[in-house]
């Protein structure tokens, strides 16, 4: 959650905007404004460059770089805003005109700081718990990508043989692969099926026992 106070040197007037980041989607409320009051621009920006603009009365410094920071899998960063506009009854906030939807350009900017790292966790396997000796077993693996990198050229093997190709694995994103392994041993003998997922020197590993029929 963070607080965005925004204020007009035309009118003195100042609204006070609260914003919430889930995912990749900035949520700002921007309030009601009063009857004698409009916003010709809206620029957003973190952390926001000097800005002098003697057209609509505002001259404010920039923040330090460091005071914001933000994540991205791979260059360039891309954003873009979209505002929903309407008249609204002041101080209540009901409709009183349909909303119009108004879409920004998009920005494209290089991401520039500390490089990002792949992490592989949260494996699953899904597959049959006993499967006759000498038979290949059908197996389901799910790979997740813990990082902050793309995980690339993710490959899923076996320690009873088999793999699969994951392809690429966005941050946050999880991918599943079928993996056909055979099962060797004695009747009746439970063995531990390993499965490994692998990208360049990130790797992570989970175990399925399976019944020997």
């Amino acid at each position: 959650m963070m607080k965005i106070y925004g204020y007009s040197k035309t009118t003195n007037v100042g609204i006070l905007m609260n914003g919430t980041l889930k995912g990749e989607v900035l949520d700002i409320a921007v309030p009601v404004l009063s009857n004698d009051s409009a916003v010709k621009y809206f620029e957003l920006s973190f952390p926001g460059p000097d800005l002098n603009r003697p057209d609509i009365n505002v001259q404010t410094r920039g923040l330090d770089p460091n005071y914001v920071q933000a994540m991205c899998s791979s260059s360039p960063l891309k954003t873009n805003a979209v505002f929903e506009l309407g008249e609204r009854t002041y101080p209540g906030g009901q409709p009183t005109t349909p909303t119009t939807t108004v879409t920004s350009p998009e920005t494209t900017q290089p991401c520039t700081g500390n490089a990002g790292k792949a992490k592989l966790g949260g494996m699953k396997v899904n597959g049959p718990s006993a499967v006759k000796n000498g038979r290949k077993g059908a197996f389901k693996v799910t790979v997740k990508n813990n990082g902050t990198a793309t995980a690339k050229s993710v490959v899923v093997t076996s320690n009873r043989g088999g793999k699969a190709n994951a392809g690429n694995i966005a941050p946050g994103k999880s991918k599943t692969v079928t993996v056909k392994s055979t099962i060797r041993g004695k009747k009746g003998a439970k063995v531990a099926v390993k499965f490994t997922a692998k990208s360049g020197n990130v790797k992570s590993s989970v175990t399925k026992k399976v019944r020997v029929k």
